[in-house]
């Protein structure tokens, strides 16, 4: 039975502590006597000043000790100190909040949610709320709503995702959980969805099929919520993007290229050598050619649009929306999404507020597009699939010939292609493209943009229109 009170020292150890103290000073004087014999007493003096200051150190913080707890036992009044079992701990405070119910509730019919529902889950009303509101904005001509919950582990995501799924169940028809960290676990979960949701081709072999019919379904049908699990891997969404047969496209500028008589690095064979200037004055140029590249992942086909104003945001924007109008709608005639990968810098990087606003304006919302964009970590760009598979190419290409004209500089990047099957489109995208150009606060405020949980500031989805839901987290 323990008690409260002050801590005290058995007596025994106050006794070999005194002991210990006394047989030092014994040893020491014993010593110091046979040092004076022997004619050390030099010697002698000064281990007596130690042995005095060692008893001293030892002895006097002991008995002190002994004598506060020899005066504490006999002046102080132990009733006070009651045994902590003998009285039963008083019951907890009430909750300031009240308890809400938690009704347990069937989810729809169709559905695979793996959790339960946490009978013991409170506050986060903020964020459930936010969600559902932002799920449920009427906007006119929405397609699909995307919510990122982000946090490092532990935090609560999926708690948060599990109760928002019961909480607002009459909300959705159908509710879908995906494992998403990795991209065979994410085909494996949209095969087991075609299944559920009673496909046609969930019995076929070949699973790009599957994920295809799964795809087309959530493109064609409302009322329905689909949850991906821990999508936070770049080749994972563009595993998911291939499977599915949806556009997937690289971006980048190439390197500006004077137009006129100039040397152009490289080699090439040739009967005569070309005469080029010695010299590379942007003044006696005939024009400055920015080639914006546009590379389709999927289909193995680049298009290049040389501007011949500056390298802008909206000059990127207006490259893409482009290739859209020209290709990609005629290549997708289904899709309802796209992929953009691209560097973290430069006129499609991640920071200027231009390159959002225009790929709003011109693709998403002119196009009905869910535009998702993905920039690879500063320093990375040569991860970025259209450096190695196209501008790589195109250098080669041209290598040793010099770009005398516009539509030599055409010409050569329509002739760029490889054995495995790379063929390029190349086209003057004319127009004048101004620097400098600002976005407000309020035009930001207005832009229809999510945040992934991946990098944060360095992935993004444009939406245009909101007719049913997904939760990444």
């Amino acid at each position: 039975m323990r008690q409260l009170g002050p801590k005290r020292l058995h007596w025994g150890h106050w006794i070999i502590i005194s002991i210990v103290t006394i047989v030092i000073i014994v040893l020491a004087v014993i010593t110091i006597w046979i040092l004076i014999r022997q004619g050390f007493a030099q010697v002698a003096t000064t281990l007596t000043i130690i042995s005095i200051l060692v008893a001293i150190v030892i002895g006097l913080p002991s008995l002190m000790m002994g004598f506060l707890q020899w005066y504490s036992s006999t002046h102080s009044d132990t009733s006070k100190y009651r045994d902590i079992q003998s009285e039963p701990i008083p019951p907890a405070l009430p909750s300031a909040e009240p308890e809400r119910p938690h009704p347990s509730g069937d989810l729809p019919p169709i559905s695979n949610v793996p959790y339960q529902r946490n009978p013991l889950f409170t506050g986060r009303d903020n964020i459930l709320t936010q969600l559902h509101d932002t799920f449920n904005a009427s906007e006119e001509g929405a397609l699909t709503r995307r919510q990122a919950i982000s946090g490092l582990g532990g935090v609560g995501k999926t708690q948060i995702t599990v109760e928002y799924a019961y909480r607002y169940r009459n909300d959705y028809q159908v509710i879908l959980w995906a494992r998403a960290d990795s991209p065979e676990t994410l085909i494996s979960d949209f095969v087991t969805i075609a299944s559920l949701l009673n496909l046609t081709e969930k019995d076929v072999e070949d699973q790009k099929i599957v994920v295809n019919a799964v795809t087309r379904w959530l493109n064609e049908n409302s009322g329905w919520l689909l949850i991906l699990d821990n999508l936070e891997n770049l080749e994972t969404q563009k595993q998911a993007f291939a499977t599915a047969g949806l556009p997937m496209i690289s971006v980048d500028t190439k390197k500006k290229e004077l137009i006129g008589n100039f040397k152009n690095a490289g080699q090439a064979w040739c009967q005569h050598p070309e005469e080029v200037n010695v010299h590379d004055f942007p003044s006696e140029a005939l024009a400055r050619a920015v080639p914006y590249g546009i590379y389709d992942v999927s289909k193995k086909r680049g298009s290049v649009y040389v501007g011949l104003s500056a390298d802008t945001p909206e000059f990127a924007v207006a490259a893409i929306a482009r290739w859209w109008e020209e290709e990609g709608r005629k290549n997708y005639p289904q899709a309802k999404q796209l992929l953009i990968l691209a560097d973290a810098g430069g006129s499609n990087g991640c920071r200027p507020r231009s390159f959002k606003l225009h790929l709003q304006e011109q693709v998403s919302d002119r196009y009905g597009l869910t535009v998702n964009v993905c920039h690879y970590p500063t320093g990375c760009s040569k991860w970025n699939p259209i450096e190695h598979r196209l501008f790589s190419h195109i250098g080669l290409n041209w290598a040793g010939k010099p770009l005398r004209t516009l539509e030599t500089m055409l010409n050569l990047l329509r002739g760029t292609t490889t054995t495995t099957g790379l063929t390029v489109r190349a086209a003057l995208l004319e127009g004048t493209f101004e620097k400098g150009q600002t976005v407000s606060e309020d035009q930001m405020k207005q832009l229809n943009i999510e945040h992934a949980s991946t990098s944060c500031r360095c992935a993004f989805f444009f939406l245009s229109r909101a007719s049913y839901a997904e939760v990444i987290f």
